[in-house]
């Protein structure tokens, strides 16, 4: 195996609890609740794997809502991933997702410092970046480098900016294209490479 030290374990997404959870969170929104968080099969599937295994810890990515839920669960050290900065003093679950975290790793220090908000004291954050190993990059074979120049009419004294992401407005993609509109009326060697999709995957 490719990774000797790691096990992947694959559990369902539970396609129809997650709809229920979306139109009752929608409804709940509607009727002025605010937003909600529940429990739904795929997160107890979780619970139950890590109860019955040996983990020295846990590291949850970017999902800040199931901390408290985990933490009256696992009786392991609990690490969140943040992605983004929704997680700030305003969330409905700041309070309890900060004291059932025992460690904030987050991909800037923006990120990190509007976690801080919560907690302007705490030892608890720290910046982990998302970073590639670029090396895997470099060597990319000629005949595939051609195929996506001639594919998108890019010319060998073209500077190509590239974008890889999910294509949604959180994300900038409006802004960036903005951005190289107004670069490109004054150089006339320069593309713009946007990769992804609305969605995750």
């Amino acid at each position: 195996a490719k990774y000797k030290n790691t096990e992947y374990v694959y559990i369902g997404e539970h396609k129809v609890a997650n709809r229920i959870t979306g139109f009752t969170n929608r409804a709940f929104r509607r009727l002025g609740f605010g937003a909600t968080f529940q429990v739904h099969p795929y997160l107890m599937d979780i619970v139950n794997k890590i109860q019955k295994s040996d983990f020295d810890c846990v590291l949850v990515e970017n999902r800040a809502e199931y901390m408290p839920y985990l933490r009256k669960k696992v009786n392991v050290p609990l690490l969140l991933h943040v992605h983004n900065d929704h997680l700030c003093k305003d969330y409905f679950l700041a309070n309890k997702i900060y004291k059932s975290t025992d460690k904030f790793l987050a991909v800037s220090e923006y990120v990190k410092n509007r976690i801080l908000t919560i907690d302007s004291k705490s030892n608890k954050v720290a910046v982990l970046r998302n970073v590639i190993d670029v090396e895997r990059f470099m060597n990319v074979p000629p005949a595939g480098r051609e195929e996506v120049r001639q594919r998108y009419n890019i010319q060998p004294k073209d500077t190509v900016f590239a974008f890889f992401g999910r294509i949604t407005p959180s994300k900038g993609v409006g802004e960036l294209v903005e951005a190289f509109l107004k670069l490109a009326k004054k150089h006339s060697n320069v593309k713009l490479l946007v990769v992804g999709a609305k969605w995750f995957g």
